[in-house]
This record gives C-alpha cells, structure tokens and sequence, in this order.
C-alpha cells in the first residue's frame, strides 16, 4: 500500500499509472473509518478486500463548498487526483485539454485549478495566462502539479503552489487548503533579519510576492521593526553586525508573546537554539526552496496570517 514511483519509463504503453492506486484506496477507506487488506492466492496474483463500519460518516477535511477544477490530460492521473480529492471531501471537475480548462474555469466560480503543463492541445501555461489576463479569473489559485521543479522562466506570483510529481497526496491537499484559504486574504508579514544583501534579495525572489516582507540588517534595525509591528514569522541569521541573532531568538521565545522563528545562517547552530527554533536551515542557494515552504508552513501551523 506504499506510493510506488517508476524510476524509467522506456515504453509509456507497457508501463502505466501512477502508482497511487493502493495508496488511494486504503485513504478512502480509512476515511470511513474502515480497513483494507489483501491474501496471495495460491494460483496466482492477490485478492483484496475492504470493511467499513454501516453507520460511519465520512471524515473529511475539505470544504464541502469547495469545486477544484482538474487540468491534466492523462486520465490515470487525472482520476487519482480526483481520488485524492474526494477522500478529503472536495468535488471537482476533469477536462484534458487547454480550451476545456479555460471554458470551464470561467463558467463557475471554482475554488482553486490544478494545472498539469501539459496538456492535450496546448502548453498549460496557456490556461494560466488566459486566467490571469480574464478580470473574472485572474486572483483564482492555481496550483502546478508538473513532473518538473518550478521553473525560472515562469513568475512565482502566476501560481499558488507547485507540486512535482510524483507526489504526496497529503501534500497537495495541504496546498489546496493553503490556497482556498489564503484567496482573498491578506499575505503574511515575513521579518528577514540578515547583513547579507545578496541573501536578502534571493529570499525576497524565492518568496515571489507570497509574504510581505519586512528586511532588517542588524539587531538594532529588527527591534525597531518589531516594535513597531507584530510579523507572522522571523528568518534569523545568527551572524549579525552588532551582535548574536541567538540573543534576538531567546528574547522573543521568552516573551509574553513569542512568535514563530527560523534560523537560516550559515554558523554552526547549538543546541539551546535549535530548542527554541521553530526551523533550522543552512544557508544555501539551493536551499531557498525549501525557506520558503519551510515559512509557510510554519505559519500555518500558527493559525495563517494574523
């Protein structure tokens, strides 16, 4: 019942799916409280078998207001996500091809679209210009789900996430409640307390409009910021001009107010820090990414934007 992910596919006709089936199936049932199971059978292959409770009431967590419109033209994906999605109680719509993607997202009002950058008639990136270029349409939330990292050629302000396949169902449903629940809100205050201009400009690039970010260079510069206003989160260098970012972190950790922290420096970080750190990243360009998805996580986990 493990995600299975192909390694190789030298003949796409001979090697199918996208071995989630299992995985899928064992979420749905479970959401009914159930359990499934399988025997090998002497003469062959497996026989599975599921049991649910009569009387169970579908646990889901997804709004139930909530219609997703699904773009992807390989019908095996395509229904695994619907899959995903009706596990956790959302309704959604399939089309296969770009001209069916953007007829459809205009003529209902849908919560988020799931992209797939290739589609049948057309790039994808077609449906998300078209999207963004129509009043109507143009703050809907499209999240990416592609089997390619994000791409630089393509403005991290256009999506709402980005998923590479294959991926963890949990995931993308944690991007959609992410996306559903940030459209039409306000962005989260992001403090970046750091002396080094290139990794200031990096992360703000990396961030790509998703936060309003707040920039300090040294300890002096984020208290006055932080008495003037109350950020969602803080990225802490440890290596400041005019002192040690730990002291900025114990402060704020024992306060009558603490908020959310992580430290992204490239100094050793000991153990009482990483204690208090709600995160800890070394530096790195490559790991901007993962910054970011660390950032917004975390605040979520605090609740969203306050």
């Amino acid at each position: 019942f493990n995600r299975f992910a192909q390694g190789a596919r030298p003949d796409k006709q001979m090697i199918a799916g996208t071995g989630l089936g299992l995985a899928i199936s064992r979420e749905i049932v479970r959401n009914h409280g159930g359990d499934i199971s399988f025997e090998n059978r002497a003469e062959g292959g497996a026989r599975f078998a599921f049991s649910i409770p009569r009387d169970s009431a579908q646990v889901s967590d997804g709004d139930r207001s909530a219609r997703l419109l699904i773009c992807e033209d390989d019908a095996d994906a395509g229904y695994t996500i619907q899959s995903i999605l009706t596990a956790h109680g959302y309704a959604s719509d399939l089309v296969t091809t770009v001209r069916d993607g953007i007829a459809h997202a205009r003529s209902q009002p849908y919560s988020a679209v799931l992209l797939d950058l290739t589609l049948a008639d057309s790039d994808g990136m077609d449906v998300m210009r078209a999207l963004r270029a129509d009043k109507e349409t143009r703050h809907l939330p499209i999240i990416v789900i592609s089997g390619t990292p994000p791409q630089a050629d393509i403005d991290g302000n256009a999506y709402a996430g980005w998923l590479q396949k294959p991926f963890d169902p949990p995931r993308l449903v944690q991007l959609i409640q992410r996306a559903i629940r940030r459209a039409g809100h306000r962005k989260a205050v992001i403090l970046h307390v750091d002396d080094d201009d290139d990794t200031r400009e990096l992360f703000s690039a990396a961030l790509a409009g998703r936060g309003l970010l707040y920039s300090a260079t040294s300890l002096a510069t984020a208290r006055t910021i932080l008495g003037a206003r109350r950020p969602d989160i803080i990225v802490l260098d440890l290596g400041l001009p005019d002192g040690s970012g730990q002291d900025l972190l114990i402060s704020i950790k024992t306060s009558d107010r603490p908020l959310p922290v992580i430290i992204y420096s490239a100094q050793e970080v000991d153990a009482e820090a990483r204690r208090l750190a709600d995160g800890v990243i070394i530096k790195s360009r490559r790991a901007l990414p993962k910054l970011v998805s660390s950032v917004l996580d975390v605040i979520d986990r605090h609740g969203g934007p306050q």
